[in-house]
């Protein structure tokens, strides 16, 4: 089915292909419309479109979510020049294994020409017998000719390497954890991976006149600044992060690193501080420190309680707050600026619980969006979120 593409890459929290058809009902959305979903994520929103034959642009600040992405949307890949690849892999992969785990992790670099991730500590991600298989497959992939068909392995292999690695995914975060007795299976792994893609990029080629898809590397903040397939745009359906300090770039770590995205330990930490909700590392330290002010009037009127009422347990969780709905509010306004007339957005957030003060994001949000001259016609409260009291999720519906 083509739906296991949304299944490439795990991404906890996100949405579901259900809530885009929902979102395009409740909005009246025909394939004459064209989409734009500013926190692409997992790219469930472009890749429904696609299937409906509606045109969508994806814009993500995390290139992770964006190499996925663009491979997601490539349906015209030639399937048979796939499967012949991922045999040549494969076969150059037993050809190679023989003999490695005799070698030191040092020899066995220089023996192959490979270069351990420059994440911090990679021995805490990896076993040793496990890093230098996922090296070699990185290698062979890196080897191909076809620019296309290496993004497409690249994207499987990156997809699988938090899978092999000495973590839990403990909802919602990476935990480290002993799995030096376990095995590992990085063979089956991997090229299971690559064979479950290939038939998904099959399947997808039975969809008749699918829509057109972008997907664009870049901060939604500053969306004037990218070179997008459409200037304007007729609808937005998105979930952007939720105000709960979970951080994307944090998570996506192994594969920023292990992918070859970033080489400096800086990297990470100066992205996670771009980013709506990002407070790890250098953007926690950046917090701490005096008081995050609404970025004008508006903001402070529908800011300023909240955040001082936090602010008397915690200033940090009191400038992210603050940090959150400025950035927020910077993206609703640009974006503004590439909405064709009457056009509706749908953002799906949630509540958060900070310091005991209640955060209602849904409310909040609206009137963000009204404070810039939009409608609200609707907020679809649409689930309460598993295994927390009185949290929740809503769609906000504005219109332009």
């Amino acid at each position: 089915m083509i739906d296991h593409i949304h299944q490439w890459f795990r991404l906890t929290p996100s949405f579901s292909p259900k809530l885009v058809h929902f979102m395009k009902r409740i909005t009246n959305t025909t394939k004459n419309h064209k989409v734009l979903e500013p926190f692409l994520g997992a790219s469930t929103t472009v890749i429904e479109c696609m299937k409906e034959g509606i045109d969508c642009v994806g814009i993500d600040i995390n290139p992770v979510f964006v190499k996925v992405g663009q491979v997601a949307i490539q349906w015209d890949l030639d399937v048979d020049n796939l499967r012949r690849t991922n045999k040549e892999i494969l076969k150059k992969y037993h050809e190679s294994i023989i003999g490695i785990d005799k070698l030191d992790l040092l020899n066995f670099c220089n023996k192959f020409n490979v270069e351990i991730p420059k994440i911090h500590k990679p021995e805490k991600w990896w076993r040793d017998d496990v890093l230098k298989r996922i090296l070699l497959i990185k290698k062979f992939i890196y080897e191909l000719e076809n620019e296309r068909v290496k993004h497409f392995f690249y994207v499987g292999l990156i997809s699988k390497v938090v899978d092999v690695a000495n973590v839990n995914r403990s909802h919602p975060t990476l935990t480290f954890c002993d799995r030096s007795k376990d095995k590992i299976d990085v063979e089956s792994e991997i090229f299971s991976k690559f064979e479950v893609m290939i038939k998904d990029i099959e399947n997808a080629k039975t969809i008749i006149n699918p829509g057109k898809a972008q997907v664009v590397e870049g901060d939604s903040t500053n969306i004037s600044e990218l070179k997008l397939l459409y200037d304007k745009f007729d609808r937005v359906f998105t979930s952007p992060p939720y105000p709960n300090r979970y951080s994307y770039v944090w998570e996506t770590r192994p594969q920023l690193y292990f992918g070859d995205i970033f080489d400096k330990p800086s990297q990470a930490a100066d992205l996670d501080i771009k980013t709506i909700g990002g407070t790890w590392g250098k953007a926690t330290s950046n917090l701490a420190k005096g008081i995050e002010k609404p970025i004008n009037a508006e903001v402070g009127k529908i800011m300023d309680s909240v955040c001082a009422e936090i602010r008397q347990k915690d200033n940090l969780m009191a400038n992210y707050v603050m940090k959150f709905f400025n950035l927020l509010y910077l993206q609703i306004k640009e974006m503004k600026k590439h909405l064709n007339d009457e056009a509706m957005c749908c953002y799906v957030v949630g509540n958060s619980r900070i310091k005991d003060v209640e955060i209602y994001t849904d409310i909040l949000l609206a009137d963000l969006f009204f404070s810039l001259g939009y409608t609200i016609p609707k907020i679809v409260r649409i689930r309460k979120r598993i295994g927390r009291r009185k949290l929740y999720e809503a769609i906000v519906i504005a219109k332009k």
